[in-house]
């Protein structure tokens, strides 16, 4: 899960941890970048329906992690600590993702989205929160990829969730 690390609106929050509660109870592990915002919020909120959370942290190790970045270690299951910096964590976060899934964002969450794109992984948008996420239409049709048939957008998680499981078993059929 990528998306706003510091949202202007408590929305976004109640958003997130929503759709953490969701991917919880429909078997998915939940992943980000172990940061704070939407992504940590998820992370909650997959704990709280007795979900898994994982991290891949940019830091070198725990003290960099809460010292240098401020980012949480508590919720997480695990926290791989990359020492890549935060570009590179990206690239991680992504590789290690079966779906990715999108919540407002800034220039982070872009570069989240663009290394989805390129490494064809399956994308959920959820569009009711600004940000890259509410932007993902027009950025897909800047970059030339408006008819990139493995993402799914929604206004709400649960339909959202409805909508990555639905294409989680089209691609299962396809393979």
């Amino acid at each position: 899960v990528c998306g706003a690390r510091n949202p202007k609106e408590k929305s976004a929050m109640a958003l997130a941890r929503e759709l953490g509660v969701l991917l919880a109870k429909n078997g998915f592990e939940v992943v980000t970048g172990a940061t704070v915002g939407v992504s940590f919020e998820t992370v909650c909120g997959a704990k709280e329906a007795g979900g898994k959370a994982f991290g891949v942290s940019p830091a070198k190790d725990k003290q960099e992690h809460i010292e240098k970045f401020g980012y949480p270690v508590v919720n997480f299951d695990e926290i791989e600590f990359t020492g890549a910096g935060v570009p590179a964590r990206n690239l991680l976060l992504v590789q290690k993702s079966d779906v990715v899934l999108f919540i407002g964002g800034g220039v982070g969450t872009l570069n989240e989205l663009t290394i989805a794109l390129q490494l064809q992984k399956i994308i959920g948008v959820l569009e009711s929160y600004g940000g890259v996420a509410a932007n993902a239409k027009q950025i897909l049709s800047i970059i030339g990829m408006k008819n990139y048939n493995k993402i799914v957008f929604a206004k709400k998680p649960a339909l959202l969730v409805k909508k990555i499981l639905n294409k989680i078993k089209v691609a299962q059929n396809t393979s």
